[in-house]
């Protein structure tokens, strides 16, 4: 777009190059203004002389790519952080399926008839109810 305008304004059509200068991105745009300072504009902004150089030589011009690379890197931390929350929920819900067949057992125990058996079942819901408790204490707080 830039160099359309550089060719209007060199082709002194000052309409066109308003036009496509209206349509700077603001990075260019204060490059562009920094880039003119020196020079003397007519009345539709466009410059009498264009000077050497670009606006992108300009050191207040930031490439837009530097803003996407950003906005990347901060989207990567995003995603990290959204996978440690992922992952401590499943955690949490592998818990409560624990749990869920703690009580299971235990229930089953009370029906069974063979005293052994029942002392079986509960001892392994005891098992299971001792890991899933030690589990949680170590698991994140939730906030």
């Amino acid at each position: 777009m830039w160099m359309k305008w550089l060719e209007a304004t060199n082709a002194r059509d000052s309409a066109g190059a308003a036009f496509l200068r209206a349509r700077f991105s603001p990075p260019l745009d204060a490059a562009q203004r920094t880039w003119l300072a020196n020079v003397s504009i007519d009345a539709n902004g466009t410059p009498s002389v264009v000077p050497p150089g670009t606006p992108m030589d300009q050191a207040s011009y930031v490439v837009p790519q530097i803003r996407a690379d950003d906005l990347a890197a901060r989207a990567e931390q995003k995603l990290a952080e959204a996978d440690q929350a992922s992952a401590n929920s499943t955690k949490f819900v592998l818990l409560a399926v624990v749990l869920a067949l703690v009580l299971l057992l235990a229930s089953i125990a009370v029906k069974l008839s063979s005293p052994k058996l029942q002392v079986a079942l509960i001892c392994v819901s005891m098992l299971l109810l001792g890991f899933c408790l030690f589990r949680l204490v170590f698991l994140p707080e939730l906030v």
